[in-house]
This record gives C-alpha cells, structure tokens and sequence, in this order.
C-alpha cells in the first residue's frame, strides 16, 4: 500500500515519507469525512501518462463544490456499551464501557450567484476503549482465558517499590482506556472568474492522536514473546505513548479555456505534516524495562524506546500543469507534475536506555543492590562532535513531464499512446560518519553513508485502448500495455540519515 499514489481533486495528498500508507494512517484517522466526498476513482492501470507517481494504484479523491443552491448537513454517530448484546446461548460475556461519536457538519452555497462558491465541511472523532479485555491473574482467578500469567498482587507490590524507590509512577496496569481522537476540516472556494477561467482554493485539516502500547521490537536485547496485554503479560499504562498525525494542507488551481481547442490546468500548493510521539510515562528520564518469566516478557514499565524526541515534520511544494489541445480526432497532452519534499526527522531508538530482566528477582535485586544483574542493557547515544540530539535533514526533488496523443480512430476505438519521465533528485546533506566510511568489508569494499543515492530517468511508455465493438456501449473492450513506477517510502533512505549520528 505504500506503493499507491493519493491525490485529492488531482493534487499530491500522500504520506511520501512511508511509516503508513495514507495521511492520518497512524492514528487510524479518516484523512477527510465522507461528507466532503463526491467520488473516489481508483486505477490500478491507468494508460493516460498524467497518473504516475506510483507502482500500485492511484486513488484521487473528489470534493464536493458549492452551487447556486444552499446545501448543509449536520450529523452524529454514537456508540457505547449499551448498543451491543452480551449474551451468546448459554455464555454471559462482561460488559465493557467504552464511548465512540463522530459529529459533524457541510454547508455549502453560493457568496455571489454564478461567481463565486463555497464547501465546508468539519468532523470530530472520538473514541474511548479499554485497552485490553485481559486481567492480571489473583487468588480468586487463575491464568488462563481472559486471565493473564501476570499476578496482580506481584504488579501492585512492584508499582509501589518503583514510587518508593525511585519516585516514578509506572500507571495502571488493568482497567485503563486507549484514546482516539481526530478533528478534521474540509474547505473550498469555486470562482468563475470570466468566461475563460475558474480559480480554486483548497485547504485540508487534520488533527488525530491515538494511544499506543510499547513496541515489541528490541532491537539489540533479543525477541522474547509478549510485551503487550496477553497470556504472559500486562504491561504498565507508564510504557505506552500517544501517536499524533496533524496537517495543514493548501491547493490553489487555476483552469482556463484559451479557445475550443486549447486548455490548461495549473495547480500549485504546500503540505504540512507533522507527526510526532508523547509518552505516556510521566519521567522523561526513566529508562524501558521489561521484567522476564520463564523466556517471556511479564510486564514492562518507563519511557517507550521509541518515543523519545520522536518527530517527523515533512513539508511538501508541488507544481503541476497541464497544456491539451484539440485537432480533429486527437486530443494531444503536454504537462509536467513536480514537487519539492523536505523531511526533518528525530528518531534515536532506546536513547534513554533498554533493560531486560530474566526475573523479578534479578530486578530486585538489581535495584536494591545496586549491582547490576539484566539479561542484556541497550543505550544509543549522539554520536556527533557537540553531543547534540540527531536529528536527520533529508529531502528530494521529483520532476516529472509527459506528453500524450489520445487519438480517436473511429467512434467505436479510441486509442492511447504516450511517454512519461521520471526522476528524482535525492538532497546530498546527510550527516556523514567519517569512522564508518573507513571501515573495509569482507569484498574490500566501504561505503560514504552521508551520500543519498544518486538521480536516474524512469522512462515510462504507454499505450492502451478503448473498443466499443457493437457501437451501443453494451459490451465495451479495454487493454493495453505500459511501465509504472514510483519513488520509494523515503523512510527506507532516512533511516541512513538518521542512523548517521548515532
């Protein structure tokens, strides 16, 4: 999925940067409500040259506009423990609190009649869930089935051990709530300048967050099953943190008709994002700790190995422009589709340090004694002359032009033949490592990993074709042939950049 191209009215919406296939994918946010949406068209092998950018599908997205006709709607969705049945047969299951509403509103219309046109649309989302069906395990219940390995009274000891110890409250470890939250805005304006030309200006808005559990990926301390709510373990509320996906996102459009056979569609526009991580641990300076039970992880508590200073801020320019001109049976396509993509990126795994503890009795003991008794310890650290906080600067540039002949040969068979260029141009100021760059590998060979990878032309050629064979479009034959590709998650580049100083 992260191979698709997403455009909204035909202007570049996606998450370029890779950590999940569309904007607000983190946060499961709708990136903008239903309300706002006229159509969704999705190509998985579009002939036409002006759709690229990618190796699996375009999806755009079309908004609504406003008309001479005032038009609004207002709405709410809710839900909670009450909509749902708890008897199956002979079972009972236990009723489970939680709270989910949408509430929202468009309104749209004319501001002059027949010249200018509004659309508005706002969305709030909001859910409150447990974060888990799971119960630590008591005298009155043994392990098994909703009932974890993980005993509540050995949770509630070691909670008030790490207040009294060390002033550091790890949070519930049952019975607390995930959040998941979103706040969306759709606007648009529609001028009918004169005859020849009409002006767009399009603004998204998102602000989502969502809770999260600590990852169970320890990279350096070893797999180990668990981490999460389960079998083995109940993790403390502290270990988790809250993703935020936001953006602010302009589009300006201007079509004119020169003439009846000559026409052109310019699009400019800026894209924000920002995401970043809080965590749910109230110190920022108490390391991840995971406490082991025979090979499996029993609970966790601290600062999530992730989270920390963990932001990404992305801020995307983008030009587009398309020329056609029409004559006779053809309708000839010139354009060209650009973008400048600039990413900021903190992240520095376990940067306030990882242990794992194969007992209770080894973080006791360790904590009591002061002698040091983990299964493995993790720490990264700057690496840089100043012992400044890594961050990774990295960007590129993509151009793309294609020039197109859809020819009508017939009033039954329309035939499609183009070519489209691609290349992207990667920013050269990555921070290098000049003691990794000395280093030989087994072949003899070593590596400058402060160089981004170097520019290449994709070229893509198409053809295809459009047969109406009984010439009442009962049956209708389609087919064709073309190269399609698209530039990589960035993530898979930044993560060089970002490992550099660390």
């Amino acid at each position: 999925n992260q191979y698709n191209n997403m455009t909204v009215d035909g202007a570049n919406f996606n998450n370029s940067f890779g950590l999940s296939s569309i904007l607000g994918g983190q946060t499961s946010a709708q990136p903008i409500s239903l309300e706002a949406i006229e159509q969704i068209q999705v190509n998985v092998s579009p002939y036409d040259v002006k759709q690229g950018g990618f190796a699996g599908a375009g999806v755009n997205i079309v908004t609504k506009s406003g008309t001479n006709t005032f038009k609004g709607s207002v709405y709410q969705y809710s839900r909670n423990e009450n909509y749902l049945g708890y008897n199956a047969g002979p079972t009972t299951v236990t009723k489970t609190p939680f709270n989910y509403s949408i509430k929202g509103f468009s309104l749209g219309g004319p501001i002059i009649k027949d010249k200018l046109f509004f659309f508005v649309s706002g969305e709030r989302v909001r859910q409150d869930a447990p974060a888990t069906s799971m119960l630590p395990s008591d005298a009155s219940h043994a392990a098994g089935g909703n009932y974890s390995q993980a005993n509540a009274d050995t949770l509630t000891a070691l909670a008030s051990f790490l207040k009294t110890k060390f002033g550091y409250d790890p949070g519930a470890f049952q019975g607390y709530t995930f959040k998941t939250y979103s706040d969306k805005i759709t606007a648009k304006l529609d001028w009918n300048i004169n005859g020849k030309n009409t002006f767009t200006l399009k603004y998204n808005y998102l602000k989502s967050s969502s809770d999260q559990y600590a990852s169970t990926s320890r990279p350096g301390t070893g797999q180990v099953t668990g981490g999460q709510p389960g079998t083995y373990s109940m993790p403390f509320f502290g270990s988790g943190y809250v993703i935020n996906n936001n953006f602010n996102i302009f589009i300006a459009e201007l079509n004119t008709h020169f003439n009846n056979k000559l026409s052109n569609k310019l699009q400019i526009g800026y894209t924000a994002l920002r995401d970043f991580r809080s965590p749910h641990s109230g110190s920022g300076t108490f390391p991840l700790v995971d406490i082991l039970n025979n090979g499996n992880i029993y609970t966790t508590f601290g600062y999530e190995m992730y989270t920390y200073n963990n932001v990404l801020n992305t801020d995307v320019y983008q030009l587009n422009d398309i020329l056609t001109y029409y004559k006779g049976a053809h309708e000839f396509t010139v354009g060209t589709q650009n973008s400048i993509k600039k990413y900021q990126n903190a992240f520095a795994p376990g940067y306030q340090g990882v242990y794992q503890f194969n007992s209770m009795t080894d973080f006791y003991n360790s904590a009591k004694n002061g002698t040091l008794n983990a299964k493995s310890y993790y720490l990264q650290y700057s690496a840089l002359p100043n012992g400044e906080f890594p961050w990774a600067n990295a960007g590129s540039t993509e151009l793309s032009q294609f020039i197109q002949d859809k020819w009508k040969v017939s009033n039954d068979f329309t035939l499609t033949f183009g070519l489209r260029l691609d290349e992207t141009f990667y920013k050269q100021a990555m921070t290098d490592n000049p003691t990794f760059d000395a280093l030989k590998f087994k072949d003899g060979s070593s590596y400058n990993i402060g160089k981004a990878p170097m520019n290449n032309v994709i070229v893509s050629p198409r053809l295809g074709f459009n047969w109406n064979p009984k010439g009442d479009k009962t049956l209708q034959v389609r087919g064709g042939t073309g190269i399609f590709a698209g530039p990589p998650p960035f993530v898979w580049i930044s993560n060089q950049a970002s490992n550099n100083g660390i």
